[in-house]
């Protein structure tokens, strides 16, 4: 959507915001709560939240006059030019050229981050093929309703602006009454269309020289079972494209119900229909009898949300045959405990959150914590610290408030203080730190550690009698994510600036803020492919500070009852945020 935008010639303009309790967009002043006040008066912490918005609108993939990046513009059709390889970002392999979408932030997979690791206490590895997922998108977004733009001029309301076009994105990826991760493409190796990877190419070489199969197969007879049939024309005539055909899932189902409910509340689109939640419930770990024990933590008859949307128990010969519906990897479904964590706060968004089936969830995620089977649980997630993050965010900004919950939330709470405490012992220097357990780097990890304890709330503290500690450990977890946040360069002219369409570089004074990238998602096989990205840690960082500004520990409510910072005018310059941004009333 083009807007239009008036800046001075150094880019800058003031910006407001101001904490409101209630949604409502009334002419009356009013003034910022005393602790969110207090806490804005750290010019770092101005610096990194419009530091942290400007990174993420100025990374947003758009068709504009760019630089033909494809981390930053629109690559349909023909693609963008390859990157160079060296420069730490995706190496132009197996393609020449690299496709991308609207809407959504860059995402780079990483192959065998183990093995192609040069060595480098980020562990990333030498391959990295740009990914488009739905993942990535309704999670950069999530952050971003955090912002009131209503007292802004429509033009102005650069955040909403983003916010819109990631919901277009959001929804081309549905499939009937639910979503997949990768979009839909054209078959490679048949004629039969399918979901996967925009820049991985399934006819490119011998793909069953890499699969397990035969005597290199897992030890499971599911698996052995599955990567043989898999290149066996006569039960599968669709050939590797059938690899990465994925059906709907639970995670990605759950997460764009959120976004569009979101966006109805508070973009004015159309609100999405039950259907979705009623699709989650659906599939549920009861009766079943292809287990492979990968997720044996939850027991059997556990009455969790399976990842897959789709039957598992097709007779083997029938696996393959319907490809618009997808392919169950591996052919064994499973619980995932971060999917269902991301499943609560849909249900809780869309009204579920006192249904006798939220309740037996509430009460497997109870058992998770209590167990501490995290994060091993997180079969696609290797970062520690996403399954605190997931669950207190289904607690606070779902509202699931069982009785499992509340027990669930004064665990994690010692959990997460004990975990901060042990690493800070191990090494003083990332003293208010989170470990990220599988992710070498700290940054991701502790936003998501800083983000969990304050969804959780100093009401779970103060009745566990630890409110010092707890107080503490958010006051050293953003003071290291402030010491962490990296002044950046950004690239065009029309961030924060739609009328400056034809001006293709900023000024030099106009910088952003980012944060080291981090791993926040794999394959089920943590060392096969590693997914990260600089802009969704920037969202999550950003999330993290805007809740602490808003006192999210001081309070029962969540950004959906209201508490959102309103904004009154936008700055261009982050190391400006100490005389242009102004937190003060709002209208």
């Amino acid at each position: 959507m083009n807007t239009s935008r008036s800046v001075t010639n150094l880019g800058r303009i003031c910006l407001a915001i101001a904490a409101v309790a209630c949604a409502s967009t009334s002419a009356k002043a009013t003034t910022l709560p005393v602790t969110t006040e207090q806490r804005l008066e750290n010019v770092e912490l101005k610096k990194a939240i419009m530091g942290a918005l400007l990174y993420l609108d100025d990374t947003q993939i758009r068709q504009r006059h760019g630089l033909h990046d494809p981390r930053v513009d629109a690559c349909s059709g023909d693609g963008c030019l390859p990157l160079v390889p060296g420069t730490g970002q995706a190496l132009p392999l197996p393609l020449p050229f690299t496709h991308n979408r609207k809407g959504e932030w860059a995402n780079f997979i990483h192959i065998f981050p183990d093995a192609l690791s040069p060595h480098n206490k980020e562990n990333e590895s030498l391959i990295q093929i740009q990914d488009s997922n739905l993942f990535m998108t309704a999670t950069i977004s999530y952050p971003l309703y955090l912002f009131d733009e209503s007292s802004l001029q429509h033009d102005r309301q650069t955040v909403t602006d983003m916010r819109k076009q990631a919901e277009d994105t959001i929804r081309t990826y549905q499939h009937g009454s639910a979503f997949t991760f990768w979009p839909k493409l054209a078959g490679s190796t048949s004629d039969a269309g399918r979901v996967g990877p925009v820049n991985i190419p399934m006819a490119a070489g011998n793909l069953q020289n890499v699969f397990p199969s035969g005597r290199k197969a897992a030890a499971n007879a599911h698996y052995h079972e599955w990567s043989t049939d898999l290149f066996n024309p006569e039960i599968n005539p669709y050939g590797a494209d059938a690899l990465a055909n994925i059906p709907n899932d639970a995670d990605d189902t759950a997460l764009a119900a959120v976004a569009l409910e979101l966006a109805a509340a508070f973009d004015g689109s159309e609100r999405p229909t039950q259907e979705f939640s009623d699709e989650l419930l659906r599939w549920r770990d009861v009766q079943r009898t292809r287990e492979d024990g990968r997720d044996s933590w939850k027991g059997s008859n556990s009455g969790g949300i399976l990842t897959w949307l789709k039957d598992e128990s097709v007779p083997r010969e029938d696996r393959f045959k319907t490809p618009e519906s997808g392919v169950i990897p591996l052919g064994v479904n499973n619980v995932d405990c971060v999917v269902n964590a991301n499943a609560l706060l849909a249900l809780g968004i869309q009204g579920y959150g006192d249904s006798p089936a939220v309740n037996q969830i509430t009460e497997l995620m109870q058992k998770a914590t209590e167990q501490r089977s995290w994060p091993e649980c997180g079969l696609y997630y290797p970062q520690r610290m996403i399954f605190p993050y997931s669950l207190t965010r289904a607690y606070r900004d779902g509202n699931v408030r069982t009785a499992a919950m509340q027990q669930a939330m004064q665990r994690l709470l010692f959990d997460l203080l004990r975990e901060q405490r042990d690493l800070a012992s191990q090494n003083p220097s990332h003293r208010g730190a989170f470990p990220g357990g599988a992710d070498p780097t700290y940054d991701l990890s502790t936003g998501l550690g800083l983000a969990s304890l304050l969804n959780i709330g100093e009401a779970v503290a103060a009745a566990a009698g630890m409110t010092d500690e707890y107080q503490r450990a958010i006051n050293d977890a953003v003071s290291y994510l402030l010491t962490r946040q990296q002044a950046v360069h950004i690239y065009f002219g029309n961030t924060f600036n739609r009328a400056n369409d034809y001006f293709l570089f900023p000024t030099p004074l106009d910088r952003a803020r980012k944060w080291d990238s981090g791993v926040f998602f794999s394959a089920s096989n943590w060392k096969l492919a590693q997914w990260r990205s600089d802009a969704y840690t920037a969202a999550i960082v950003l999330e993290a500070l805007a809740k602490y500004a808003l006192a999210y520990d001081q309070s029962e409510k969540s950004f959906k009852d209201g508490l959102r910072l309103r904004v009154t005018s936008y700055g261009r310059n982050a190391d400006a945020a100490v005389k242009n941004l102004v937190f003060d009333g709002a209208n």
